[in-house]
């Protein structure tokens, strides 16, 4: 930093000095490169909303329009992962996503996730954990067992897609496997969110072992899915083969005679009549 100082004529002393370096109000804008509603939607570049970044060693986050603005004197190099307040990616399969840049002072900075940064699945998860817990959490403020930071991971292990939630991890596996891609699907991901949900709300409504019937579990997650994207479809784009999908909320099953103990299978008689109510 710069100064300005002055000495006492008596001893030499310095009296005080004064920076003549001022804090300069600096802009940062965040985008991401994702698809809105299944993978077979287009590319759309969309605003980060909860992006964690840390400069000059302290932690900002940016705002629902992808915005942050703060003070800073010189150029400052940082490092951008997948982390926020709600969200925090890990990769074990391909090298994870990550932006070196540096930030100029007093000028409006912009960051942007794309294919030469990351790969489309992780942006994809990422963006709509975020989107999903801001959604649902409108639902009743009240509420906090969302309010945490939940752990993305791809895993490397298993020949065949798959997604699991245990609470406060969603995992995707069998990510090599060509006939799917369940990562850039959100209804998976929205899913899996619904499973979640169903353990942690119950556990902070005084049910330590959450949710307990499989069915409901199964059928609670899937209508989470669909009423996030208006489509009975749970799973749409999850496959390469556009007519498959995982389950269907717009179904006929009745309660006794479709169950068969499955709780995949007998969870859409419950999804199917919360469909009809919507």
């Amino acid at each position: 930093n710069d100064y300005s100082v002055f000495i006492s004529s008596i001893d030499g002393k310095t009296l005080f000095r004064k920076s003549l370096t001022y804090d300069l109000k600096t802009k940062v804008n965040v985008f991401t490169n994702i698809k809105e509603e299944s993978s077979f939607s287009p590319v759309v570049k969309v605003p980060v909303a909860f992006q964690g970044l840390r400069i000059n060693g302290k932690q900002y986050v940016t705002d629902e329009f992808g915005k942050l603005e703060f003070d800073l004197e010189q150029p400052q190099q940082i490092q951008v992962e997948f982390e926020g307040p709600w969200a925090k990616f890990q990769n074990e399969v391909f090298p994870q996503g990550k932006i070196k840049t540096t930030l100029q002072p007093g000028e409006d900075n912009h960051i942007e996730w794309d294919n030469s940064n990351s790969d489309i699945r992780e942006r994809m998860v990422v963006h709509h954990l975020n989107k999903i817990r801001d959604y649902f959490k409108s639902f009743d403020t009240t509420k906090k067992a969302m309010d945490f930071q939940m752990t993305l991971k791809f895993e490397n292990r298993g020949n065949d897609a798959n997604a699991y939630s245990s609470g406060e991890v969603i995992s995707f596996v069998g990510l090599n496997d060509k006939s799917a891609n369940l990562p850039e699907s959100p209804t998976v991901l929205y899913h899996e969110y619904g499973h979640s949900i169903n353990i942690l709300l119950y556990q902070e409504l005084g049910k330590p072992s959450g949710m307990v019937n499989r069915a409901a579990h199964e059928g609670i997650a899937d209508i989470t899915a669909a009423l996030m994207v208006d489509d009975p479809r749970v799973g749409y784009g999850a496959f390469a083969d556009p007519n498959k999908i995982v389950r269907n909320c717009k179904n006929n099953f009745k309660y006794p005679q479709n169950m068969n103990g499955e709780s995949h299978n007998d969870g859409q008689i419950l999804s199917g009549a919360l469909w009809d109510l919507r």
